[in-house]
């Protein structure tokens, strides 16, 4: 966290909160420092800090260690690259579950920053986003009120933002299933502080049977269409309801069994081909190397095309842009996506659970006559085909 206490306050503060372990960083210029503090049923390795940062490695009951990472951005607007260039750099610098905390001075989206006087640029906030995707991290969400910052400033001048957020790796997200940040209140700050919830860890969890899903990627292939065609005409009856059932649960089965013979591990594919093709690189260059290398070239280009597409399906992400590729950022966000359509808990106006006596509007006779008039073809028709192909699958796992 960044805070203005120093010495003899620190000591108070540590005892009140029975940590006695912290680490106390100066900020070079600034009022406050960065400090973390922590108690002795934590294993903390601290790895490294700056003045923007303090970076430690976690361990709890004897589980694999996770990497937190206490973040401030730049303040001033010329320097904020130098801020990315940092995540950047920590983001690359572990293989460890990670998980960015902080005040990061920049906004994601212009419904962040409310301000009559001040709008916020919109290349400043396309940085921000450009290198969160860049490094496939990806902003939790939070409960409580939406910004974490004001200058308590009147209207007109008055700013709020949610500068402070939780950004974490695909890895950490598939970890802490049911993470949780929220943002508390304060009334001796202009910054909210922010309470990290990490929930049950996912380790020894067990999950069930994953049901068949059309993957969009399949059809990057063509031999989609020979293996639906075959699995359709097996076991053909006279029954044109079964028939037609049963023709769909084999295609069913045989398109996962060609995805597994055929296809195997898509991005250990890659990883075989792009070696491959390495080798080439770095040998004598012949006319066979290069037809070998060309033919390399488009198949790894497929099979990213084919990666990308299935987690773009998986995530649900309608502005991506055709050759704008970054798999990790798709899969991040199709975990995050699971826990962020989650109801969690439901209170009335004054903050107190109320399940019970839930008041709802009563419908006019209009509104109530509109309801119960009886579906027209059209209307079922037209609902159906304004869903896109790869949204909503079918009990029978076949998407459209």
């Amino acid at each position: 966290m960044e805070t203005k206490l120093h010495g003899d306050e620190w000591d108070n503060i540590k005892h009140r909160l029975k940590m006695p372990q912290a680490l106390l960083v100066n900020a070079n210029g600034r009022r406050g420092c960065l400090a973390l503090l922590w108690n002795r049923d934590l294993e903390v390795e601290v790895l490294y800090f700056s003045s923007h940062h303090i970076e430690e490695a976690i361990t709890e009951d004897g589980a694999d260690p996770w990497r937190l990472v206490g973040f401030y951005g730049h303040h001033e607007a010329a320097r904020r690259k130098l801020s990315w260039s940092l995540l950047r750099f920590i983001s690359s610098s572990s293989v460890l579950p990670t998980f960015f905390i902080g005040d990061f001075n920049e906004v994601f989206f212009h419904y962040e920053h409310v301000s009559q006087s001040h709008p916020r640029p919109q290349w400043k906030m396309n940085n921000f986003r450009q290198m969160a995707e860049e490094c496939g991290i990806i902003d939790v969400g939070f409960s409580g009120v939406p910004f974490t910052w004001c200058n308590n400033f009147t209207s007109p001048y008055s700013t709020r933002a949610r500068l402070d957020r939780g950004l974490a790796s695909k890895d950490w997200i598939d970890e802490f299933l049911d993470a949780q940040l929220k943002h508390l209140s304060s009334n001796t700050s202009d910054h909210l502080p922010l309470l990290l919830n990490k929930g049950t860890r996912r380790n020894g969890i067990k999950r069930g049977k994953a049901r068949f899903k059309f993957e969009s990627s399949w059809c990057l292939y063509k031999e989609t269409i020979e293996v639906v065609r075959t699995a359709w005409n097996k076991d053909r009856v006279d029954d044109h309801e079964r028939n037609q059932f049963g023709c769909i649960q084999n295609s069913g089965l045989g398109l996962l069994k060609w995805k597994h013979d055929a296809l195997g591990n898509v991005q250990h594919k890659i990883d075989l081909k792009q070696s491959a093709l390495d080798r080439l690189n770095q040998g004598t260059i012949t006319n066979a190397s290069k037809i070998e290398a060309i033919s390399l070239s488009k198949e790894i280009d497929k099979l990213r095309e084919a990666n990308d597409e299935y987690w773009r399906q998986q995530s649900r992400v309608e502005w991506r842009v055709k050759g704008d590729r970054n798999t990790t950022y798709f899969h991040a966000l199709s975990a995050q996506r699971g826990k962020m359509s989650t109801i969690t808990l439901l209170q009335d106006a004054h903050g107190s659970l109320n399940l019970y006596n839930l008041h709802t509007k009563k419908l006019s006779a209009i509104q109530r006559n509109s309801l119960e008039m009886e579906f027209l073809s059209s209307e079922v028709k037209n609902s159906i085909f304004s869903i896109k192909g790869h949204k909503a699958p079918e009990p029978d796992g076949m998407s459209g």
